[in-house]
């Protein structure tokens, strides 16, 4: 057991999301500057025993850049998904920034990039990469550079050309995914009760599924699957008259409808998932040096983790 902290020299360190490559750990995120601004991206690989292999700082061309996602294939490439800023003279272009997805081999060396339309607001929610290394992110656009407003799901190959794109429709919020063992994609939806869909390795939509609560709002955060391809996710829900979190289990080929005391499982009707065409476009990539160190604080211990976990959840 161990436990690191990264300290960026000038300014603050902020961890986004955390990916496995075999037995090793995937950090990703951005530093922010001593003016409070998010300014350059950033890849930590640490061993299993904790001693981390190398941190690579780079920017989107020459623009700002925050790293959102990340994910690993069998060869131990990595995958990121991030949001860029656009910048002409030192101005935001569009005051937003706009989806990057990169690829770096295993020493965290820059291969690929692909940008999705102009800067927009788009960035990523998620990156997953299936078992013959195909990569599937799903990001949130603000519209514009030909995209409507929401959410979309792409994939691409392993060189990062695009296979197809996906849109879930307006109005409709997607946070999170994850791949099972036959390469289908499932992803959790925002809304007043706890929404997922299951989507085939060629983008077909295979079910979509929500569980309600009588009288109360329950919805879906995250989403997993078990070894067997059971669905596993996790959100909040106001029921019993407080808030508070959930986790639900459900079958991996989506049967189990019914109801089950205040609880209803049944089919979700109002997706309309549709095939679109991405424009892809390429900004360049700029690495910079890093000037992270890394600070050992072992403090993590049992009483800690105790006092954090509840010792008597309610099970609803």
């Amino acid at each position: 057991t161990w436990q690191t902290i990264e300290e960026a020299s000038g300014g603050q360190h902020a961890n986004r999301a955390v990916g496995v490559s075999g037995t090793d750990l995937i950090q990703v995120g951005a530093s922010r500057n001593s003016g409070g601004s998010f300014d350059n991206g950033y890849i930590s690989k640490y061993a299993n025993s904790g001693s981390r292999t190398f941190i690579k700082m780079f920017k989107n061309g020459s623009s700002d850049y925050s790293v959102l996602a990340v994910d690993a294939d069998s060869s131990g490439n990595i995958f990121t998904g991030g949001l860029g800023y656009e910048f002409t003279g030192g101005i935001n272009v569009n005051g937003e920034g706009q989806f990057v997805l990169d690829k770096f081999n295993s020493s965290g060396t820059h291969q690929s990039q692909v940008t999705f339309g102009a800067a927009y607001g788009d960035f990523a929610k998620g990156t997953q990469v299936d078992s013959n290394d195909n990569v599937y992110v799903m990001w949130r656009s603000q519209g514009g550079g030909g995209l409507s407003s929401g959410h979309y799901l792409a994939k691409f190959n392993n060189s990062l050309s695009l296979q197809w794109t996906r849109y879930f429709g307006s109005g409709v919020t997607v946070n999170d995914i994850t791949i099972d063992s036959n390469d289908d994609i499932l992803a959790s939806i925002h809304d007043s009760s706890a929404i997922f869909v299951k989507i085939n390795s060629s983008g077909t939509l295979v079910f979509a599924r929500e569980l309600t609560v009588s009288g109360s709002n329950i919805r879906s955060r995250s989403i997993s699957t078990t070894a067997n391809d059971d669905i596993l996710i996790s959100g909040d829900t106001d029921a019993h008259g407080q808030s508070g979190i959930y986790i639900a289990k459900f079958r991996g080929d989506g049967t189990g409808l019914g109801t089950f005391g205040n609880h209803t499982y049944q089919n979700y009707t109002s997706l309309s998932l549709s095939s679109v065409t991405l424009t892809l476009g390429n900004t360049g990539f700029t690495t910079v040096s890093p000037s992270v160190s890394v600070v050992t604080s072992p403090s993590l211990t049992s009483s800690t983790v105790s006092s954090i976990l509840s010792t008597s959840p309610v099970e609803i």
